[in-house]
């Protein structure tokens, strides 16, 4: 790869490529085209090319690989639409799969081999018609890992082996579509987990002929429970390519999905990050991955983007791709009908950085009797406790014949959960990141797992998951020892809509469930256990969910007024001390003609008071009187708004400066109930410059 000083002056060297016709290129398919690897195996190759004179440095070309358990022929469409736009392109069975002979050894040494011969094989074979100084590759799954991986070991020496030498070829720009750039992460996080996918396509019957002395020493370190050797065979140097990433020089387009049970994007959007500065990278996320939905819109934004990708680095095509934000993503649809239908519509955002700036954590702590509130304990709570039975005899022998399915596991290792539930959000809340929850707790034994989820709760009570994580100990943490550890769950861009719950679940098993079905992400840990979570005032434990500084969150809920008013508080625009806009805390449903205030503090907390809940820790302030208009007591007609920007330039206040967090609710004249007024729900927001 040139340096990217010189990046431009090489492309304004290189020779030109005639317009691609507004019908495309006609081109050639030559079949069934036999390449020998260097250890004697073989494979078949498809090669394509537009007819017509090439230009005189050759078409630039691109390699297309297909994933695990499938050929050329599911990544043919591809080969075929790029050389209608102008390209040469080959396709290929990987080294195991179809046509080709040999072993695969899990997208180690001898498959990158086996492209750097592809690509010299083609090189050969079509001279005049392929460009060695423009080079792309491309792929999903499998495709992606190889070609990302060939990215990152290109312009070094390849490493001794018994049957090439020489250099790994520059790879000028990759388009990679739902991989892990990160083997360990994903497939042994902590060096602990077994990702149930991985270890089922090793040991179990299937369409690819894997190397026998890999599945021996997977095989030996799934039945000996032996989990650093799990590890070092997923996350061996020569097969995993994200140490490479920091000295990457390709530029990167990568896309994935939210919900793939294969990779999760969190190890993807990390290595990305690693890149050194000034790499061209590009990330989508969204919709269309494994086990995920299919969606049209989305679909031809990734076909686009590839195509624009590709015309950039391999045509130079000033086309604006690599400007703007690196990162657009998909908000995830709460409806489930939606998320399902491959004609809906997503909303779109972009950002530069994940999770997205200007973002911080709010707060929601587990709490006495399944309560999930905003609200710090004060005092002590009873502890709740997670547990696992195995039945006597059940072994990872068992979990390994029911193929680490979820529904031959569940009969001899119960699944068993505890849920933590808000109040009903009065509005939506939109969360953009990573969440995470945090835990203390203590463990009987030296071998246990714990998984914690999110979850989305309608009114009736219907669940919608949302993302998940999981932590493992096996013999490296003391038993009866109390822990305070923190669970990062799946990055997820999602809005919780008003009238929902957010629900906390842990378990005693990492299920991964999103509406298109339910699977087991990482395999059980074999022993029984109990593991006490406490969550009191010298223990606490909550989760923290990603959303924008800028988003005001409605907590808490509203006392029932003495005509049967529940009334709902939200706040509107952006509180400032610049801004001349006005920042609304409106109330609605509020009981008519009757008076009431504003009162807010710096803190929240929650204190039972005459038949309501104050959730706003002193010193109270106060604003000004105002009336709630509306057709008189008897209904909920009436309505009340406060612009905070205005209290905020009086000056009344002198600690509502930039960077405080300010918590408010109504304080409501209500003569008819017990105790004569009337508490609502409150609105937490920051203040900006």
């Amino acid at each position: 790869m040139l340096p990217l000083a010189a990046l431009t002056l090489a492309c304004a060297l290189q020779c030109t490529d005639p317009p691609t016709p507004s019908t495309g290129f006609t081109y050639f398919e030559a079949f069934d085209q036999e390449v020998t690897f260097s250890d004697g195996e073989t494979t078949t190759a498809v090669a394509r090319w537009p007819r017509g004179e090439a230009p005189s440095c050759g078409w630039p070309a691109i390699v297309f690989v297909h994933g695990l358990f499938g050929s050329k022929a599911a990544v043919a469409h591809l080969g075929r639409e790029f050389a209608d736009a102008g390209y040469f392109t080959v396709t290929f069975d990987v080294r195991g799969h179809a046509t080709s002979s040999g072993n695969h050894s899990l997208w180690g040494l001898r498959e990158r081999l086996d492209l750097v011969e592809v690509v010299q094989w083609a090189q050969s074979s079509y001279p005049g018609l392929v460009d060695p100084q423009r080079l792309g590759l491309g792929g999903t799954s499998q495709g992606a890992i190889l070609s990302f991986g060939a990215a990152a070991w290109g312009g070094r020496p390849i490493e001794p082996n018994p049957w090439i030498a020489g250099t790994y070829p520059e790879i000028d720009v990759i388009v990679v579509e739902n991989l892990t750039p990160d083997f360990l992460a994903t497939f042994a996080p902590q060096s602990l987990g077994v990702h149930t996918n991985v270890a089922a396509a090793l040991i179990s019957e299937n369409d690819v002929r894997f190397d026998p002395g890999l599945i021996a020493n997977a095989l030996h370190a799934l039945l000996e429970e032996d989990y650093p050797s799990w590890a070092a065979i997923v996350g061996d140097n020569t097969r995993n390519p994200r140490p490479l990433v920091p000295t990457m020089t390709t530029p990167v387009m990568a896309m994935s999905a939210w919900d793939d049970f294969w990779f999760p994007v969190a190890p993807l959007i990390d290595a990305l990050d690693a890149l050194p500065t000034g790499v061209p990278r590009k990330i989508y996320l969204g919709a269309g991955g494994h086990s995920t939905p299919p969606n049209v819109a989305e679909r031809d934004l990734r076909t686009a983007w590839r195509r624009q990708w590709f015309d950039h680095f391999l045509k130079q095509v000033d086309n604006g791709i690599e400007l703007g934000d690196r990162i657009l993503y998909a908000v995830t649809p709460a409806d489930v009908a939606t998320y399902l239908d491959v004609d809906s519509t997503w909303e779109r955002r972009t950002c530069d950085a994940w999770p997205p700036p200007a973002t911080r954590a709010y707060r929601m702590h587990l709490r006495e009797g399944a309560h999930l509130w905003p609200f710090d304990p004060n005092g002590p709570e009873s502890e709740d406790v997670l547990t696992q039975d195995v039945t006597g005899g059940y072994s990872i022998n068992d979990v390994i014949a029911a193929d680490f399915r979820l529904p031959g596991i569940e009969a001899e290792i119960e699944r068993r959960k505890l849920d933590w539930d808000s109040a009903q959000l009065v509005a939506p809340l939109r969360i953009t990141g990573d969440p995470s929850v945090h835990l203390t707790l203590t463990p009987t034994t030296t071998r246990w797992q714990i998984a914690a989820s999110l979850w989305d709760v309608d009114a009736s009570g219907a669940e919608r998951y949302v993302t998940s994580g999981s932590y493992f100990s096996h013999d490296q943490l003391p038993a009866s020892a109390e822990l305070a550890l923190e669970i990062r769950l799946g990055s997820a861009a999602y809005v919780f809509p008003a009238g929902h719950r957010i629900r906390v679940r842990l378990e005693n098993l990492h299920v991964h469930e999103p509406p298109v079905g339910t699977l087991l992400r990482y395999a059980p840990t074999v022993s029984s256990f109990a593991l006490s979570v406490r969550h009191d005032l010298g223990g606490e434990s909550w989760l923290d969910l990603p959303i924008a500084d800028a988003d005001a969150v409605s907590y808490g809920w509203s006392q029932i007024a003495s005509n049967g008013c529940v009334a709902s508080v939200t706040a509107q625009g952006q509180a400032s001390v610049t801004t001349q806009q006005p920042f609304e805390i409106r109330a609605t449903e509020v009981v008519g003609q009757r008076d009431g205030l504003v009162i807010y503090g710096l803190g929240a907390r929650k204190v039972f008071l005459n038949g309501g809940f104050l959730f706003v820790a002193g010193p109270i302030r106060r604003g000004e009187l105002l009336h709630s208009g509306g057709n008189g007591p008897q209904d909920c007609s009436g309505a009340m708004s406060y612009d905070f920007n205005a209290r905020i330039r009086s000056g009344l206040d002198p600690a509502l400066t930039p960077g405080a967090r300010v918590f408010a609710q109504y304080w409501i004249r209500d003569p008819a109930a017990a105790g004569t007024t009337n508490l609502t729900n409150a609105v937490e927001f920051s203040i900006f410059p």
